[in-house]
């Protein structure tokens, strides 16, 4: 699973929100093609072109063009890898398990490393015989951490060369193995696992990750978490006889609760587009869950092709990627789905214009152009991030022509807005905006 935590920046590039369309995921989510039929179990993305997919039998492969097209590169192993960590688009570190061994391999870990973005890969065993570490995080090129059996977290000052056992005290979960990882600043990080119907433990440590300390969640392993701030969280869980499940915090967890979500299985990877829009995967299911209020509620979606999806991944408010059997990659892009689904043949006839000024406070100019209308009723609506309406600018019969409309945002906080051009109700083109206050 690729390491999740919240950052913090100013949404520029979004795409329009179809409001009418949030019930149905496979109008998001649209396949990509890839050059394998492996099972893939991560992702890691640096920023909305380059990203990284791994998965079963030493499968590497990387994209530079957003996911639209994949190349495979030479992991040098045929071990399936469990993780998969970037810095940037040239630093990068994954790790795979070693079960049947090549000469000088043994049982345990395999780390991989990478300074050139993937094009080479070297690997090394980690020192102890059947250790397994299947979570990795890394501070900086450096410092890194990963998680496992029996040492429950290591760590590394050197960029793997050497590697130290952390200290817990995790009285009575001693060996109690670890599945996440993630740092919220250089000091405070937190990890999270347990052992199937024993109990599920979230750790933090406050020391750059050389003391953790435990708090019991449940009964079963907590496998990913998606932090709202350093209090609020969601970590996710499940098992096969009781189902899917999730457990929420507003205190650090020092309490939390459980939400099950309704459906065998279990909760794998966890992300929020934005604040209100979430989304769960539940592996073999071959389905994902969505929440749009922030987690409180979840609905289940599903996915085009029903396959089973393991890892999930957001870069920003418009694109984010999930990756699961047969080599299935999905990419979400609000506006690739809605070109695909409902741009008409006519979308020649029209053509609407980047707002002036951009960003703009709190006044701005919206123009298009209508080459041929029909007599029918031209519709030009602002949205706010969340597909809320804000207001409509235009709703009439139009004669062919240039025209302009002033949106004024007094009253609006500063923020990403969309606003799109609509003919008789059907969807010409859309466009983002920016106010800064």
């Amino acid at each position: 699973m690729p390491r999740k935590f919240i950052l913090s920046s100013i949404l520029i590039f979004c795409s329009v929100f179809l409001i009418s369309e949030l019930s149905v995921s496979q109008d998001y989510w649209i396949r990509q093609q890839t050059p394998t039929t492996k099972r893939l179990t991560n992702c890691f993305f640096i920023n909305n072109n380059t990203g990284w997919v791994t998965g079963d039998s030493g499968l590497v492969m990387k994209s530079t063009d957003s996911g639209v097209s994949w190349q495979l590169q030479n992991s040098n192993t045929f071990h399936d890898i469990f993780s998969v960590h970037f810095i940037n688009d040239r630093l990068g570190w994954a790790t795979a398990w070693v079960f049947n061994p090549l000469p000088d391999e043994f049982p345990g870990t395999l780390l991989l490393k990478t300074t050139n973005g993937g094009i080479n890969w070297t690997s090394q065993m980690y020192a102890d015989t059947n250790s397994y570490y299947g979570s990795l995080f890394y501070l900086d090129s450096l410092n890194g951490f990963l998680g496992g059996i029996p040492q429950f977290i290591v760590y590394t000052t050197d960029n793997g060369v050497s590697w130290n056992d952390a200290v817990s005290d995790s009285i009575g979960f001693n060996g109690f193995p670890v599945t996440f990882i993630t740092f919220l600043n250089a000091d405070t990080g937190y990890a999270s696992g347990g052992v199937q119907d024993i109990a599920g433990l979230v750790w933090k440590t406050v020391n750059n990750g050389r003391n953790w300390s435990p708090t019991a969640v449940g009964p079963d392993p907590i496998n990913d978490i998606y932090f709202f701030s350093a209090d609020t969280s969601i970590g996710l869980s499940g098992d096969f006889k009781f189902g899917a499940s999730f457990y929420r915090t507003n205190n650090d967890w020092l309490n939390s609760f459980n939400v099950n979500l309704g459906y065998i299985g279990m909760a794998q990877s966890i992300d929020f587009r934005i604040r209100n829009d979430g989304w769960i995967t539940i592996g073999y299911l071959s389905k994902l869950f969505r929440s749009t209020n922030a987690g409180d509620n979840w609905v289940k979606m599903d996915i085009p092709d029903s396959s089973a999806i393991f890892d999930i991944q957001f870069i920003d408010s418009a694109y984010g990627w999930c990756v699961g059997d047969h080599g299935a990659v999905y990419k979400y892009d609000i506006m690739t789905s809605v070109n695909s689904n409902e741009i008409s043949n006519e979308i020649n006839s029209f053509n609407l214009f980047q707002n002036y000024p951009n960003p703009f406070n709190p006044v701005t100019k919206i123009s298009y152009e209508l080459q041929n209308t029909d007599n029918g009723i031209v519709t030009l609506k602002v949205f706010d991030v969340l597909g809320n309406e804000i207001a409509t600018l235009v709703n009439e019969k139009h004669t062919p022509g240039r025209y302009n409309v002033t949106f004024d945002g007094t009253g609006l906080s500063s923020g990403v807005y969309f606003y799109r051009l609509s003919l008789n109700g059907n969807f010409i083109s859309g466009k983002t905006m920016m106010m800064l206050k």
